[in-house]
């Protein structure tokens, strides 16, 4: 018999099954629950009136109610819900998938733990040393391999630092490219970690904030220290086991409108060709990883080939300041500069392309500077 309590909650099915007694199912919303009586020697001999009463639901909880049996006198063996007879049973049950639940968070933190421990004991070399007698790869090549993982912290639009982690069992030396993208790494990718090869996501821009273009090539300068802090002639430097490296690197922004990279999400680095078609990004990143460009020009011109502003729009981009008048993006001897920067990269371009190494490309912008700027 299945009854219906007017009161839809677990207290109006304990009305429904102390009226009924044993053998009622009662419905509650979408769920049924049935009423039982089981052995009580424990109760025996008590009246109603101290006798618990429970009710069993569906789902696997039991709710006790202390008030006494609406059919019981003294209560006997038959008359009450034991908890220690089908409670007992119902608790044991539930204990199994709570043991499952607890069995695979302990699991999941000791893997967590595991992985953090792992990165912890992993020690950063911030001073880079170069050992010509170890086998040698190239930044891109070792990230396709699997032999290194990379990620790009960027400390500023203008500045940041690589971070390479040697994954393999031996000590290897690494050649810094001449020019590289950084991107941001979006979480359907694979979120925050040093990406390797083929696991950088959003290729191409598509990030919530700018790409960042520089190399790095000729900044290791011959093992003089400086900014790398040593390293070998032609950007090499060697890597021990289980070890990461820190290369600091200079770079400007690439998408003009979006917010300027930090240090708070996840790059990774990629080829230029991966990022664009426009050969003249590659000769701009590479100008801009010796770190001898001025980095209100090299970003001028970076942004005068890659986003299409003309020098106009350039010149008339402003900082805004609260309180006080709006400043110039730019100086006048910046944007000058610019313009020389971006005739090399057109020369170069057209060097390449003269020797047969560079396919014919198509640009969109406009190859002469604005009269008001010379």
């Amino acid at each position: 018999m299945v009854s219906s309590p007017s009161n839809d909650s677990p207290r109006g099915v304990q009305r429904h099954c102390r009226g009924g007694g044993d053998g009622i199912s009662v419905q509650m919303g979408s769920s049924r629950f049935a009423c039982r009586t089981v052995p009580n020697h424990d109760l025996e001999g008590k009246t109603g009136k101290e006798a618990k009463y429970f009710v069993e639901l569906g789902f696997g909880r039991t709710i006790r109610s202390d008030k006494a049996h609406p059919l019981a006198g003294p209560a006997s063996a038959d008359s009450l819900f034991n908890r220690k007879g089908s409670a007992m049973v119902l608790g044991r049950l539930q204990l199994i998938p709570m043991c499952v639940a607890i069995a695979a968070c302990l699991a999941l933190a000791a893997q967590k733990g595991t992985d953090a421990a792992e990165k912890v004991r992993k020690p950063v070399m911030k001073h880079l040393k170069y050992d010509p007698s170890l086998p040698q790869s190239g930044l891109f090549e070792a990230m396709e391999s699997d032999k290194v993982a990379v990620r790009l912290v960027a400390k500023s639009e203008f500045e940041g630092h690589l971070l390479v982690e040697n994954k393999t069992d031996a000590p290897l030396t690494i050649q810094m490219p001449e020019a590289f993208v950084g991107v941001q790494v979006l979480a359907q990718f694979g979120g925050g970690g040093m990406q390797g090869g083929g696991q950088g996501g959003g290729q191409g821009g598509g990030g919530q904030n700018q790409a960042a273009g520089g190399g790095g090539g000729g900044q290791q300068g011959g093992g003089q220290g400086g900014q790398q802090g040593g390293g070998g002639g032609g950007g090499f430097f060697s890597i021990p086991v289980a070890t990461i490296a820190k290369v600091p690197v200079s770079m400007v922004c690439l998408e003009h409108g979006k917010k300027s990279p930090t240090q708070r999400l996840h790059y990774t680095v990629v080829r230029p060709e991966k990022y664009t078609s426009d050969p003249r990004i590659h000769e701009i990143c590479k100008m801009v990883g010796t770190g001898q460009l001025d980095r209100g020009s090299a970003q001028a011109a970076a942004w005068y080939i890659a986003n299409n502003m003309s020098w106009e729009e350039l010149a008339n981009k402003k900082y805004n300041h609260v309180g006080s008048p709006d400043s110039p993006y730019f100086t006048r001897d910046q944007l000058m500069a610019a313009q020389t920067i971006v005739a090399g990269a057109d020369t170069r371009v057209a060097e390449l392309k003269a020797r047969g190494e560079l396919a014919e490309t198509k640009t969109t912008q406009p190859q002469t500077p604005s009269p008001g700027l010379r």
